[in-house]
Formats: C-alpha cells, sequence, structure tokens
C-alpha cells in the first residue's frame, strides 16, 4: 500500500494567506490516517525533538488556540497529540482558506459622530499600512461592496467579514428603551432604562465572533452623555474595546491597534525603534 505524504503548516494569528503558505517551508510532514466530516487524524512523520522545540508546541501546551493549514483539505484547529505514537488529530475550522486585503467596517447611521470618527481612524490606520510595503494594498470594505451586485445582502455581509484581515464594530449606543416591558413601564414611572447598539452591528458582531480569532475584532463605543446610563449590553462590557470622548482619542487609538495587528501577523515589517 502507497503511503502518501501530507504537508501542513502552521498559521500564527490564524491568518492564512493560502498562496504564500504552501510557497513556504512545510511545519510538518503528515500521513493522512482517516478523514471524518469535522476531524483530521495523521500520523506524524516529523521529529520529535524538532516538534518539542517549536514555538507552536510551546503555545499549544499553554493551552492556546493553535491552527494548520493541511495541504488539500484546508484550516484544522490542533486538538490533541501523542508524540509517543507520532498521531495528531485535529478538528475542522471555519477560519476561511483564505484573506482579502479588507478592513471591515460595521457602521451604523443612527449616529454619525461615531461613524464619521470611527472610519477616519481605520482611514489613517491604512494610509499608514500602505505607505509600509504591505504585501498587498489595504482597503476599507464597509458590509456591502458594489461587486457584491444585488444578491443576498446578509451573505454578502458574512462573506466580506470571513475575508477581511481584520474588523471593527462601531458599538455605541444609538437608543434608550425600558428594561421591563411596556405595560409595565407604564405603570412604572420609576422604570430603569437600558441603552442599546445598532441592531445590524450587533448581528455582524456577533456572526464575526464566530468566525474570526479575537485579535480580528475591534470594538469601538463613543461616550454619550446625552443618554441614560450609556452602558453596554449583553457581554460586550467583558470584551476589550475602546471607550473614547473625542475624535482626537479613537483616530490615536485605533490607528495604533490596526497597525500593530497587521504587524503581528506578518502583513508588514515592524518599525525599528
Amino acid at each position: 500500500m502507497s503511503i502518501t505524504k501530507v504537508k501542513c503548516w502552521y498559521i500564527p494569528g490564524a491568518i492564512l494567506d493560502k498562496d504564500s503558505v504552501e510557497k513556504s517551508e512545510p511545519t510538518l510532514s503528515l500521513v493522512k490516517k482517516s478523514m471524518l466530516k469535522a476531524g483530521y487524524r495523521a500520523y506524524c512523520l516529523t521529529d520529535r525533538i524538532e516538534i518539542e522545540k517549536s514555538a507552536w508546541y510551546s503555545d499549544y501546551l499553554a493551552g492556546d488556540q493553535t491552527y494548520f493549514y493541511i495541504e488539500g483539505s484546508g484550516v484544522f484547529r490542533l486538538v490533541n497529540i501523542d508524540l509517543v505514537e507520532n498521531e495528531f488529530y485535529f478538528e475542522k475550522s471555519n477560519i476561511p482558506a483564505g484573506f482579502k486585503p479588507w478592513i471591515f467596517f460595521s457602521w451604523q447611521s443612527d449616529y454619525n459622530p461615531s461613524r464619521s470618527h470611527i472610519k477616519d481612524a481605520i482611514k489613517k490606520a491604512i494610509e499608514t499600512i500602505n505607505s509600509r510595503n504591505p504585501k498587498v494594498p489595504v482597503e476599507i470594505v464597509e458590509s456591502t461592496r458594489d461587486e457584491d451586485g444585488s444578491g443576498d445582502i446578509v451573505e454578502a455581509i458574512k462573506k466580506n467579514i470571513d475575508r477581511s484581515l481584520c474588523c471593527v464594530f462601531d458599538i455605541t449606543n444609538v437608543s434608550t428603551v425600558p428594561a421591563k416591558n411596556v405595560e409595565e413601564s407604564e405603570q412604572d414611572t420609576n422604570v430603569k432604562l437600558k441603552d442599546l447598539p445598532n441592531a445590524n452591528v450587533a448581528f455582524e458582531l456577533g456572526y464575526a465572533l464566530c468566525r474570526k480569532v479575537d485579535s480580528q475584532v475591534f470594538l469601538v463605543k463613543k461616550t454619550r452623555e446625552d443618554l441614560n446610563e450609556d452602558n453596554c449590553p449583553f457581554d460586550f462590557d467583558k470584551r476589550k474595546r475602546i471607550k473614547y470622548n473625542n475624535k482626537t482619542e479613537v483616530v490615536t487609538q485605533l490607528s495604533e491597534l490596526i497597525i500593530k495587528h497587521f504587524e503581528k501577523i506578518g502583513y508588514i515589517e515592524p518599525q525599528q525603534n
């Protein structure tokens, strides 16, 4: 029986430029043992000492999510290793096997100041990134593009989120509603109010959190003194985000975070101090 070797590449940051990856030296050499609907079991031919010295193995032992691109099969997350038997088990990942040089911007039209401020911050980051010899010039994508045509808008938005290198969400509160139902609110003049972000932004963010790694998702919220308590709803408050008061703050903070992200994933070279 012939044995077919399969190439396998570690993809740090879960960002995959498929063409570039396949031109590089593979991280592992595998022999497929079995492939299930959501799993991939293989024998590893790579030397054990080489594996134990690798940075990705240290990350795996530390409990970090460790992703690999397996030749001809797509992106998988490493689930289990048996270095004694040279056996690896991978689980299918929903990370797309490719990307576009895009920064996805999920905006809202209910409260313009934050939309304009955040877009200006993204533009500043893009200007800097594109001045530093990136692999491909980066551009901003706002939900749907003209090229998406007149098809299913929701599916087009999902696809654009999947393909983007990172996503920025304007979670600024845009409305206030009673914390209780309407009937109770009419009877209780002291009913507590709660603030909410734009519903479309919340939907797009929920999808992105299922499809992207945390480092690819940026939440931005402008403080609004004209609203009730201006708190974040749901579990937004538990997530790292930029909270700002004026345009200067967000342009500086967000542009720096985006640039650092592109440096970290190797899209541009880090600047020397």
